[in-house]
Order: C-alpha cells, then structure tokens, then sequence
C-alpha cells in the first residue's frame, strides 16, 4: 500500500512540475509530452528478497505444525516464552543472536565470552561470529543468520551447556538449539542464502547488469525453484547452481552447509521442497511484470531507452527516509517541508546542477524558485490538512468498527442466554 500511495505522489509532482522544468512545453506534440512524463515503475529486488523471506518463514510454520502436530517443543515448555508468533526455527535464530552476537542483548547476552571461548578452542584470535544484527539489517538477515548458525552447530550447543543456568535468554536459547528439526531448517535456510540469496543481491548491486537483464534471470530463477521443489537433492550438495556467472564464496560456512549428513539430509531435502514450492508462488506473484508475458518482459525501443540508467532497487530511496527519519530525530522542531527540500537539494545535487548553468539561465531557476514559494506552501498546507483528515477518517472508522464488533458479540450472547 506505502509503495502505491508513493507512486501516486510521484506521478502528481512529475505532472505538476514538468511543464515548468521543460523549455518550450506548450509547443510539444502529444506524443513527446507523454514520452518525457511517463513513468516506469519496476520491481525493487531487494523487496523480492525480503518476499522471499517472509515465505520462507511461512513454510517453515507450516513444516513445524506438521512435524509436531501443535505440540509444545524446546523453549515453548519453559515458564517464559520468547516466541512472538513467528516459527520455533526464526525464534531459535534471533535469540542466538541476542545471546552471542556482539550487538545484542546487553543484559543477558553474552557475546564477549562466546567469543573468548571461540579463540580458545581454535587456538586462534583471528576468529569471529559469523552472525548480524537484526536491527538495521533487514534483506537477508534470517538466510545469513541460519547459515552462521548451523555453521557454529557444536561450539555453540557446547558454550550453550556451559552456561544454559545463567539467565532465562541462555536457558531458552539452549532449549531450542536441542531440537533437530530447528537445525535442519536452519541449515536449509543457509543453502538458500549461500547459493541464491547473496548471488542474486550481487546481481542487484552489479553495475554493468542492467535492469531490463533482470527479466532474464527472474525468469531461470523461478524455473530453478520449480525443479528444486520436486528435487532439491543437486542443490544441496552445492552442484546445481542458479547464477554461474557469479562465483560462489566458498568458505567453512558453505562446506559445512553442503557436507553430507545421513541425520540431516532426507529432513533438508523436505523441508527445501517446501521452502522452493513457496518460493515458486510468491515469485510468479512479485515478479509477474518481469516473467513470461508480464509487460516488462519484452520492452518496445521506447522504454528501453527510457530504462537504461533505471536502478534495479530503491534502496537509495530507502537510505534518503532513513535520513529523513535521522534529521527529525536531531531537529524535532524543524518542518517536514523544510526537511524535504534539504534531502532533495543534497539527493538532487542542486548545488552542481547550479554551478553547471549560466548566470542568465541561473538567475532564471532562482527567480522561478521566487515565485513558486507561495504556491508550494499552500500546497505543503492542503497536503497536511489532507493527511490529517484521512488519520481521522481512519480513527473514526476504527471506533465504529469496534462499537460494531462489540455489539454483534452482545446480540450473539443475548441470543444464547434466550
């Protein structure tokens, strides 16, 4: 919905300024004006990966409830449970990190010793976690995570035993790392970040890729889900690949992922059946503009030209609401608008633009800027008087539908009681 009511606002700024940016407006024809104010809209791959996850997630909920039939399992017996309605293998992957990694919880963590235990048991101080955050990191967190855990498998059950009794985060911690159905799952999740996940973010972030590529390889990534989810047996060993033209990091990480286990491996197998089944749906939904037959499949000469320089994600335009979000967290007083106009001069590069123009077309901008100050204010109010009616109209509708809720609860219990 955010990303919709974004491109709505986009549009209306694009059609609003345009005739006032563009030299000699009135006298283009209809088919110029519609080319320079039309406006692409692609799929981010960064939210694809963060679909992915949320998936991922869901099949892992629906392989739990399978394999435990709704019954209580590790941490959920204990008094306090650190579930917040997610799957036993996600809440094993974020208490870990809570517990070891050096970011997390500050009270009953204990990174500092996992970390000395570490380098004494490999004799080494060139070690490290391989673990990350969750806060800040939000596009393959869970994937990353898993395989760091699965990794650590025996120091971690080890360090764990040692010092299960201190605290309720270490005891519940414990609890879940003792049941094999949660390992299993994070070693699937780990494979799909080794071997998908990270190949595909390089994709992403690689320059000389462009985004009218991308139908491509959306398109052979989704084929590969599809052959996975029948047989996932290849792709476990690390034999069947999706992107060959990136290389794979193989480090200990990736060869523990992919060394055989006759306890772990038919339950891998199942489980990434389940994982690549979802995965095939929600990518024919996220991605359908870019498979077969979606309109950016096979683009006319005018959109590629349009696209060439298009971004494949928009995680610049992420980076600008972070900051955004920084400035009103260190200038509370200071204005949306006047917020918005400092982001956009810095993003815009208005000061080079600027410097790069005569005096005459400069004093021209400045003049235009001049005058359209009154109309952008009025603008800015009607937009906030609009906001705030719509944050009513929702309150309103919240209350009503509570009122409603409540007396069709006290007619069904008038009912009952006659």
């Amino acid at each position: 919905m955010f990303r919709k009511n974004l491109i709505k606002l986009l549009i209306s700024y694009r059609t609003e300024v345009i005739p006032a940016v563009v030299e000699n407006w009135g006298a283009l024809s209809q088919e110029e004006k519609g080319k320079l104010s039309t406006l692409n809209e692609f799929f981010c791959g960064m939210h694809y990966m963060v679909g992915l996850s949320d998936q991922a997630e869901e099949a892992l909920k629906i392989w739990e409830e399978l394999i435990f039939e709704g019954a209580k399992v590790g941490s959920q017996l204990l008094a306090r449970d650190y579930s917040v309605g997610e799957s036993g293998t996600l809440r094993l992957i974020r208490t870990i990190c809570k517990a070891v990694q050096s970011k997390g919880c500050q009270k009953s963590g204990r990174s500092i010793d996992f970390l000395a235990f570490l380098k004494d048991k490999t004799n080494s101080n060139e070690v490290s976690v391989p673990l990350a955050q969750f806060v800040g990191n939000r596009f393959n967190i869970m994937f990353h995570n898993a395989a760091g855990l699965y990794y650590l498998d025996e120091e971690l059950k080890e360090f764990l035993n040692l010092y299960k009794d201190e605290n309720d985060l270490l005891r519940a911690v414990n609890k879940d790392f003792r049941v094999k159905t949660y390992l299993v799952s994070a070693r699937a999740l780990g494979l799909i970040s080794k071997l998908i996940i990270v190949p595909l973010w390089h994709i992403l972030e690689d320059k000389s890729v462009s985004i009218l590529e991308m139908y491509e390889k959306y398109t052979h990534l989704v084929s590969c889900f599809n052959r996975w989810s029948k047989d996932p047996a290849k792709f476990m060993k690390g034999e069947d690949i999706v992107f060959y033209t990136v290389p794979i990091s193989k480090d200990n990480i990736y060869f523990k992922l992919v060394e055989p286990s006759e306890e772990r491996d038919e339950s891998t197998k199942q489980i990434l059946s389940i994982i690549f089944a979802c995965f095939v749906n929600v990518s024919s939904r996220m991605l359908s503009d870019h498979l077969p037959e979606g309109k950016y499949h096979n683009l006319s000469a005018n959109v590629v030209s349009q696209a060439k320089a298009t971004q494949k994600t928009n995680v610049e335009n992420k980076r600008q609401f972070a900051s955004f979000d920084r400035f009103f967290n260190e200038k509370p007083k200071m204005t949306s608008y006047a917020l918005e106009g400092l982001l956009m001069f810095r993003q815009n590069k208005t000061d080079q633009f600027q410097q790069s123009l005569t005096e005459e077309k400069r004093n021209k901008f400045h003049l235009l800027a001049k005058k359209s100050k009154k109309e952008q204010i009025r603008i800015y109010k009607k937009r906030t008087l609009e906001i705030w009616c719509k944050r009513k109209e929702k309150i309103e509708k919240k209350k009503e539908d509570k009122l409603k809720k409540k007396a069709k609860e006290m007619e069904k219990k008038r009912k009952f009681n006659y």
